[in-house]
Parts: C-alpha cells; structure tokens; sequence
C-alpha cells in the first residue's frame, strides 16, 4: 500500500524561535501520525538539534515542542480542580480537551537556511513530497 507523503513548508513568525523560520508540516491524509512523527525525530537527531519537531493541539492550533512537560501541565490542571464535563459527556481539563494534553507531532520547526536545505533533503530521501508556502 502506497501512501501519500506531502509536507507543506511555510516561512512566518511561530513560538519556537525569534522572528522569522521555517515549519515543515504534514498535510492532513492518509499518512499515520506515528509514521511521520518517527520521521520527524530522525530528521531532527540527523541535523544535531538544529531543528526542533512540534505538536499542535488539535481545539487551539496551539504550537507546543515534542518534548513539552506533559506531566507538570495535567499537574498543574488537577491541582487547580478545572475539569469539566461538556452537555456531549467530553471531558475537558482547563482550556484542553483531552487529545490536546497529547498532541501528536505534526511538523519541525527550523531557524536557519542551511539546516532547511538538509532537512528538506532528508524528507525527501524519506519519499516525502514538499510544497513551498510563504506567507
């Protein structure tokens, strides 16, 4: 079974560095997140820690590091007692759905030029096609 491989790059502002970089991120489809999210934390080991791989929540589009402190936030959730149950019986801890407290790795975020030409050739070699988008 074949399946699709597409990575959207943008170019704009995000939280993981100052001012401009760029984000490789996976386009919704057929592609297993634990697939990609694997990929991700090759490429990232492969380039020395120079590109950071990052989640996003699901309810928020927030963007938050994979290696966010998942433990301290429920922590500090419970501890506050913020937890509701939505009329459809969801429960939600805070502002955060469940699924968001473990967002599931959606792309890597890059500063520099030279490490995005290596990134972009390491998704490559991995079969990924990548789409330019700048904003």
């Amino acid at each position: 079974m074949e399946l699709e491989k597409k990575i959207s790059i943008h170019y704009q502002i995000n939280p993981f560095m100052e001012g401009e970089g760029f984000l490789f991120e996976i386009e919704k489809g057929d592609l297993p997140y634990a697939v990609f999210g694997s990929d991700c934390m090759e490429v990232a080991r492969a380039v020395e820690g120079k590109a950071m791989p990052y989640r996003k929540r699901e309810s928020t589009d927030e963007l938050v590091p994979a290696c966010f402190d998942v433990r301290t936030e429920l922590y500090n959730i419970l501890r506050r007692g913020i937890s509701t149950v939505e009329e459809d019986g969801s429960v939600k801890l805070g502002e955060h759905s469940p699924e968001d407290l473990f967002p599931k790795i959606c792309g890597i975020a890059v500063k520099d030029a030279n490490v995005a030409d290596q990134v972009a050739f390491l998704l490559e070699e991995k079969g990924y096609s990548l789409k330019k988008k700048f904003h």
